[in-house]
């Protein structure tokens, strides 16, 4: 089996920190990825300027304290103006004694070869979320007790608690910060209390554990007052434990469509990724669409050939102000999509393209 130029290979998902190899020729970099300087958003912003055709444009990975620059340029050195040229040439070089990696490729070629990987690594088991991802106060109550928030306050209000024995109950969830501070009984809590409620754990001699204050708990009116104020611990999130944003809801729909016209990267080995409803694809590829449905902010076309392809609602501003009847009045021809009240007219070429409203008006497309 012909391997790609370059093989890139997410993995490792703990306490923080995701890895990221690298290979080329046979010489690997093991890469770390932190949470808390994120690079996901960087990544995929590099891989889109590069399905753009940007000539020349980089992704520098910090590592916390060293960093690797990945850089990309037209393998004939285009004018920094120019629309870049196939092949390009990718430059992966540590700040650090580790070995550059250089390889030559095309565009599509490279932007699968990191897109790919990540979808497939973030769809897995071997991506953790609570090793990596900012957690709300409400999301912590659902992992750590199985209970509903919502459920998990009314225990709280069928009792009348004091604050301190409100500061324990949100101890056991987000399970404290332990600093290096001198102890003050009403506002951190003993040691004795740490042992307590940690299984007979002990702090060493200077570190207490951190409780949220909650100074105004016991002032607090009434039972409506109470669960008013809960109610708004739940998006809280200043103790998480890591800062990483939730990788599996982070994609480029812009990227998949981009890489689905070109049906040599779009097997049925990952086209199963692509989107949620995606189901193995049929080669020749069909575009005739099959069906129509929206979410908050997206279209989504379903394709003959069993592809799903997605379109953000603010490219069709005539859809994105319609009501749900209107939107479900919707008909499909071979070539694409037509609302007749709203006088819109959608491609699937369009879509694939990532062309946002240039479809033409007031006329069907073509059966």
């Amino acid at each position: 089996m012909n391997l790609p130029p370059i093989q890139v290979r997410f993995d490792g998902c703990e306490a923080g920190w995701i890895a990221l190899h690298v290979t080329v020729e046979k010489q690997t970099l093991d890469l770390q990825m932190s949470h808390w300087l994120d690079p996901l958003p960087d990544l995929l912003a590099w891989l889109e300027a590069i399905s753009l055709g940007i000539a020349r444009c980089g992704w520098t990975l910090d590592e916390e304290g060293c960093s690797v620059g990945f850089d990309v340029q037209d393998a004939d050195k285009a004018g920094i103006f120019q629309r870049i040229r196939e092949p390009i040439s990718l430059s992966v070089v540590p700040d650090y004694a580790a070995p550059t990696l250089k390889c030559r490729l095309s565009r599509h070629q490279l932007v699968h070869c990191f897109y790919a990987p990540f979808r497939e690594f973030v769809t897995s088991e071997r991506y953790v979320a609570r090793q990596w991802e900012l957690q709300t106060f409400g999301a912590a109550i659902r992992e750590r007790t199985g209970l509903n928030p919502e459920d998990w306050i009314e225990t709280l209000l069928a009792t009348h608690l004091t604050r301190r024995e409100l500061q324990k109950r949100f101890w056991v969830v987000h399970r404290g910060i332990v600093n290096p501070v001198s102890p003050d009984d009403e506002m951190m809590g003993s040691a004795a209390e740490y042992a307590e409620m940690n299984g007979g754990a002990t702090l060493s001699p200077h570190s207490y554990p951190a409780y949220w204050s909650h100074s105004e708990w016991d002032a607090l009116p009434d039972k409506a007052a109470r669960r008013a104020y809960l109610l708004g611990c739940l998006d809280d999130s200043e103790d998480s434990s890591w800062r990483g944003l939730p990788w599996p809801q982070m994609r480029s729909v812009w990227l998949e469509n981009w890489l689905a016209q070109d049906n040599t990267l779009a097997p049925q080995t990952w086209n199963r990724w692509l989107t949620p409803d995606a189901v193995e694809s049929k080669v020749p590829f069909n575009l005739s669409p099959k069906s129509v449905r929206f979410d908050d902010d997206n279209l989504w076309v379903g394709l003959a050939d069993g592809r799903t392809i997605a379109a953000p609602l603010a490219w069709f501003p005539r859809l994105l102000q319609a009501t749900p009847a209107q939107r479900a009045q919707v008909e499909l021809s071979n070539g694409g999509l037509h609302w007749d009240a709203l006088d819109e007219d959608i491609s699937v070429s369009g879509l694939l393209a990532g062309q946002p409203d240039l479809s033409r008006r007031g006329a069907h497309l073509a059966a």
